[in-house]
């Protein structure tokens, strides 16, 4: 177990590729207790939107799904827009996000 926890730690540090981050927003596209949804959630975003970062993390007893890097929640706004067709429970939600650009 200890391998793995150093692995996921060592993964989500090689996550952002300059190592900067900010306070921005995500756009959450998922929430609820399947795992399976919750990648079934993820994989249909990556074929809409490939270029854009997806993020899946578990708080017990939910996975959520967030998506997108925004510095500012007008863009996120513009990205859930484009999203509601696809995903039925939307949010803008305030995060850490990665600043590569």
């Amino acid at each position: 177990i200890d391998s793995l926890i150093a692995r996921r730690i060592a993964l989500s540090k090689t996550g952002s590729r300059s190592g900067r981050t900010s306070a921005g927003f995500q756009v959450q596209i998922y929430l609820g207790s399947d795992r399976q949804s919750a990648y079934d959630a993820q994989n249909r975003f990556k074929s809409l939107y490939p270029e854009i970062n997806t993020y899946i993390s578990y708080t017990e007893p939910n996975y959520k799904v967030q998506v997108g890097d925004f510095r500012n929640r007008m863009d996120a706004q513009r990205l859930m827009s484009g999203l509601k067709e696809n995903f039925s429970t939307l949010l803008i939600i305030p995060a850490t996000v990665n600043t590569s650009q």
